[in-house]
């Protein structure tokens, strides 16, 4: 597999390296002969989190990237050089995420390349934005009781109640089950088409969702104030692309779990779904014989399962997380929901992915980014050694980084009201035993049975009783401190000076300090010293050219519609 992987991964980069050949369009910076294009750089910010506050602001960041990009040139010119293409713990490497290179493609392929947007299709999504609605739900993973469920509300009886009780959202089943207003494209569409089918009052028979069944009911439904068309359409047209790409993987997840004939053995599962209506045992699941476990609960195309194999993968999950088995029907999504992953990547072999142009740039992409880390942290980071003695030094040198900050100890009395506080304060400060009279009055739990005493703390832990204490002396009482929307009166014990903390405790702060700042100084070395090697031309006047600058230009005040 790993020789495999090898040519596999020699022909991507040898395809990759011939594509640089030819200068691409949008250059805007060459190292060697390679050639880094503005999209290089584009793609380096997330537009969901990246802000600029400006022109200048833009062109600088964008600046700081282009120079990323330049090191990391460099630096993979360097780990190709040193054959780290063919390094035994990059393919290593590479071979534990094949899986899931195949899937981004695969992703890419069956879902984003198939979502075009036309402006009629942003419209209707913004007209249906015009509706919220208001509804309740009871999400239970078991069919037959979201039936009973079902029935019982149609008898008459309130749907809040039954949510509090059986509903296994823990969102809302302490709201008895309600979820407030939502739109369209807020929640699953099998959900959302029967909230916006109700009308209001109306109960939905129970609705299947990858995430159990759900009874729902609608409280209420309004029409919503927006913003112009054009003034959202780009945010429109993210939001409708998302709920599209959602759509359409659920949809071809559905048809790879239907292409891969996974049956159940019918006396088999009939063992495991009567075992789990039994007892179980401490581990929340049922025990079975050593014969039992041997036997086939479940064939697909490419394999099959034992009942062992079964429990196995539940034991993986975290007891909420596993479905009630009451039928063949539960016992079978199951089966078909773990296996899909498997499922996808058997797909995306037999499309032909591993032979896609696309496939074979995510590898590059991904051996090279592996390169780049193994060749700084092998060839590079490995310089980087800090001595014992600089340590010390540093220590020496610094030791106002190490102060430990000033603490102090009081005894406390926390109360619910200032007219609280103000009785107790005087009572003792007119002699009454202060430990005693926290111990009866307290609502400090954990500091009750210590007679109020909260031991040392700095201003952070409690900061209205720190600043009043820091002033007081031993024995002092204050007055009532509002703090946290209670009172508090305090009894001062004792304080505690800054002081230097001592070198055993602050040494691997200080070791991780300076090795940082060493790798950052051998990196830049390096890089320094092979741009000298290795031609660099930056094009500053493109990556200017390329940004808009008319998105920061001032406009007229526009009035909404809200």
């Amino acid at each position: 597999m790993r020789r495999f992987l090898l040519l596999l991964l020699s022909g991507a980069v040898i395809l990759a390296i011939a594509g640089c050949q030819k200068a691409p369009k949008d250059v805007v910076a060459k190292v060697g002969k390679r050639y880094i294009t503005i999209d290089d750089v584009n793609a380096r910010f997330d537009p969901r989190w990246s802000r600029f506050t400006s022109f200048e602001d833009e062109l600088q960041k964008k600046k700081d990237m282009l120079e990323q990009l330049v090191q990391d040139k460099l630096l993979l010119a360097g780990a190709y050089r040193a054959g780290f293409d063919k390094d035994s713990t990059v393919l290593a490497a590479i071979e534990k995420s094949k899986n899931n290179l195949l899937l981004n493609v695969l992703y890419q392929k069956e879902v984003v390349e198939k979502v075009n947007l036309t402006d009629d299709d942003l419209m209707d999504y913004y007209k249906s934005l015009g509706e919220e609605v208001r509804a309740r739900h009871i999400l239970v993973k078991d069919k037959s009781l979201a039936d009973s469920l079902y029935e019982a509300i149609k008898s008459g009886a309130d749907f809040a109640e039954l949510a509090e009780k059986f509903s296994e959202d823990p969102g809302s089943k302490k709201k008895g089950g309600d979820l407030g207003f939502f739109t369209r494209g807020r929640m699953v569409k099998e959900f959302e088409d029967a909230a916006f089918s109700l009308d209001v009052g109306e109960v939905s028979k129970p609705v299947k969702t990858q995430f159990g069944w759900h009874i729902v009911k609608l409280e209420e439904k309004r029409k919503r104030n927006q913003l112009p068309f054009e003034q959202q359409k780009d945010k429109l047209r993210q939001q409708l692309k998302r709920v599209r790409q959602q759509q359409l993987a659920s949809a071809f997840v559905e048809r790879v779990k239907e292409g891969a004939e996974v049956q159940l053995n019918p006396e088999t599962a009939k063992l495991v779904i009567d075992r789990f209506a039994q007892d179980t045992s401490k581990t929340g699941l049922p025990v079975f014989s050593e014969e039992e476990n041997s036997r086939t609960l479940m064939t697909y195309k490419y394999g099959s399962w034992t009942v062992s194999n079964f429990v196995e993968g539940l034991k993986k999950l975290p007891p909420y997380r596993r479905p009630a088995f009451s039928s063949d029907a539960d016992l079978l999504d199951y089966c078909k929901n773990a296996l899909i992953q498997e499922l996808l990547v058997k797909y995306a072999e037999e499309q032909g992915i591993e032979n896609s142009p696309e496939y074979k740039e995510k590898l590059t992409e991904a051996i090279e980014r592996e390169m780049l880390r193994k060749f700084k942290n092998d060839e590079i980071y490995s310089k980087a050694q800090v001595t014992d003695d600089e340590l010390k030094s540093y220590y020496d040198e610094h030791q106002d980084e190490f102060m430990s900050p000033e603490q102090v100890n009081v005894r406390e009395i926390q109360v619910a009201t200032a007219a609280e506080a103000e009785k107790l304060a005087k009572q003792a400060k007119a002699g009454g035993d202060f430990a005693k009279l926290a111990e009866e009055h307290t609502l400090r739990a954990a500091a009750k049975s210590r007679g109020g005493e909260l031991g040392f703390f700095t201003e952070a832990r409690y900061p209205e009783l720190f600043r009043v204490a820091k002033d007081m002396k031993p024995g002092d009482i204050s007055d009532p401190i509002p703090a946290g929307g209670k009172y508090s009166i305090i009894q001062f014990i004792g304080k505690k000076e800054p002081e230097v903390k001592q070198f055993n405790l602050v040494k691997k702060r200080i070791e991780n300090k300076l090795l940082r700042q060493k790798k950052e100084d051998v990196l830049k070395d390096w890089v320094e010293e092979h741009k000298k090697k290795i031609k660099v031309k930056i094009y500053e006047d493109r990556l200017a050219s390329s940004i808009d600058k008319s998105k920061y230009e001032k406009s007229p005040d526009t009035s909404s519609t809200r």
